[in-house]
């Protein structure tokens, strides 16, 4: 490396410490007297500490407010016929499922290849409300 080369390297590096120092003493400057960012950067602060403080507690996972889980109303005679597709986590990954109005499994296929279309011998078609 020349001499040419060292200057360049000593001028960024020392372009990079008066930035540096600038950033740290208008930061110093904003906690101290409190200037313009100061009350967002608290706000911030306490909500990061916040949804810390929910992860460290499993909070992550939100519970309902309703006493009772489910479907609110079940009445077999309002429903549509057909069956539901759902995927679920089973420890290993997730795997897709068929299940019918009562919450029956009725289908789960060993593999993704059987999802496809016409794999078994039945193509999809749409429903006349479209789905």
């Amino acid at each position: 490396m020349g001499r040419k080369g060292l200057e360049r390297w000593v001028f960024l590096l020392s372009a990079a410490f008066l930035l540096f120092l600038a950033a740290f003493s208008y930061g110093y400057s904003v906690a101290k007297n409190r200037r313009f960012p100061h009350r967002l950067i608290v706000q911030a602060s306490d909500d990061l500490e916040a949804v810390v403080d929910l992860f460290r507690a499993n909070a992550h996972v939100i519970h309902s407010s309703r006493k009772q889980g489910g479907v609110t109303i079940h009445n077999t005679a309002l429903t549509q016929p057909g069956l539901t597709f759902l995927t679920a986590y089973d420890g290993e990954r997730f795997r897709p499922f068929l299940i019918d109005i009562e919450g029956r499994v009725v289908h789960r296929p060993r593999s993704i290849a059987s999802w496809m279309p016409c794999s078994l011998g039945r193509c999809p078609i749409a429903m006349p409300i479209g789905s």
